[in-house]
């Protein structure tokens, strides 16, 4: 695999095809479109200009701890001009596919205890989130209980923990742990995510996302999900079964097929090679990482220079998305190139 270019090295005529073959672009929010809550000046006109040459512009996050219908009026206020159908995030990925899930398995159990009389436990989902978690997993389920939230302002006691998950795996059947980021996560919710594993042999280690670090306004970084990953795995000795956000390709795979494309018509622009770019190179898609995020040059720089990390290699780099609007918008300015 060629190491990154930089997308201001191609020539006119190379820039002129590579922006007539993509149809989608699929954009990272934070630390791409704006930093914390902060939108760069170039996003809108950039965003613009790509709808005006009839170019798709698809929302990725891995930020859950908002539902699509917030992102919708948290775009909408910002200008990015989004249509309902082109949001996607960790969030609403994980509470599709867990519910799903679910169901198949309880179909299942209804299938192989169908002569069975004794009464039968209600699936219960404990989730580890904000609000905007909890609307997606509401929208998706509806025969789920789902709990967490009211175990936010617990102080940590060992023999209260160990009565509340009795309490709770007798009158329910606790079929998943959900992650995602949290900020009221505390000793009682890692207890009891431990003990849900540890004891009850078909629960299953989900997470929304496993990003190390996240960007955090004014170029700080603060933890992601991951450092707390590896301590429910540690405490329970089960590891994650699945991730629905990036880097895995639940998301992308689910986009190109609902709006019927392939991954050579697409380019996904992050900031992150952990999550953003190694999911596009997990697809096949062109890739472009973002300085004005997470990612910078001397990362870039390693990751160029090592063969173990091919997997978050992006195809281009730019400094933010003002520049790839200014590479390719300067093509209908150029009279001795070709046009877009």
């Amino acid at each position: 695999m060629s190491t990154t270019k930089s997308l201001s090295s191609l020539s006119p005529s190379e820039l002129s095809s590579l922006f007539k073959s993509i149809t989608t672009f699929v954009f990272d929010c934070d630390g791409v479109l704006y930093s914390g809550g902060t939108l760069f000046p170039y996003s809108v006109p950039c965003l613009r200009f790509l709808r005006k040459h009839g170019k798709r512009v698809i929302f990725l996050s891995n930020n859950d701890t908002i539902s699509r219908r917030v992102y919708m009026d948290k775009f909408v206020e910002k200008g990015l001009e989004p249509d309902p159908n082109s949001i996607y995030s960790s969030g609403s990925a994980a509470a599709k596919s867990l519910a799903k899930h679910l169901h198949t398995r309880r179909r299942q159990r209804e299938q192989e205890h169908r002569n069975d009389d004794a009464p039968r436990k209600k699936d219960a989902v404990l989730y580890i989130g904000m609000d905007g978690l909890k609307e997606e997993l509401q929208l998706q389920m509806h025969n789920v209980f789902i709990f967490g939230d009211e175990f936010n302002n617990l102080s940590y006691n060992e023999d209260e923990v160990l009565r509340v998950f009795k309490e709770y795996s007798t009158k329910y059947r606790i079929q998943a742990v959900l992650l995602g980021y949290d900020r009221a996560w505390n000793l009682f919710k890692l207890a009891f995510a431990i003990l849900s594993l540890r004891e009850i042999p078909e629960c299953e280690f989900w997470a929304t996302a496993c990003d190390t670090l996240i960007p955090w306004g004014d170029g700080n970084i603060l933890p992601g999900v991951q450092p707390i990953v590896r301590s429910i795995e540690e405490g329970s000795q089960r590891k994650l079964s699945v991730i629905c956000g990036k880097p895995s390709t639940f998301i992308i795979d689910e986009i190109m097929e609902e709006h019927s494309i392939n991954p050579d018509q697409i380019m996904v622009i992050g900031d992150q090679l952990e999550t953003d770019i190694t999911m596009a190179n997990r697809t096949g898609t062109l890739s472009t990482v973002v300085l004005s995020g997470v990612c910078s040059a001397h990362l870039l720089d390693e990751v160029n220079s090592s063969e173990e990390r091919l997997e978050q290699r992006p195809t281009f780099m730019i400094n933010n998305i003002g520049e790839l609007h200014s590479l390719f918008g300067h093509l209908e300015q150029d009279n001795d190139s070709v046009h877009v």
